[in-house]
């Protein structure tokens, strides 16, 4: 992304449960946060290229299964 939309994507990370993990500043920056995969399901795309203008891309990976304390509805 590009330098001027950092603190709107660190903020948006954050309300989405994102933990931060590294940070690359070159020409771009390149951050790298591990959130579940719940909450990027959900609308977090969409919130990332309106907060950014569109300037923004996302790469991600699945890292791992977690297990939570959940009950059927």
């Amino acid at each position: 992304t590009p330098n001027e939309y950092t603190g709107a994507i660190m903020k948006l990370c954050t309300d989405y449960l994102g933990k931060f993990i590294t940070m690359d500043n070159k020409n771009q920056i390149s951050m790298i946060y591990e959130m579940p995969l719940s909450e990027m399901i959900s609308d977090f795309f969409d919130n990332l290229k309106s907060v950014t203008s569109g300037y923004a891309s996302l790469d991600w990976e699945f890292l791992r299964y977690e297990p939570v304390k959940a009950d059927k509805l």
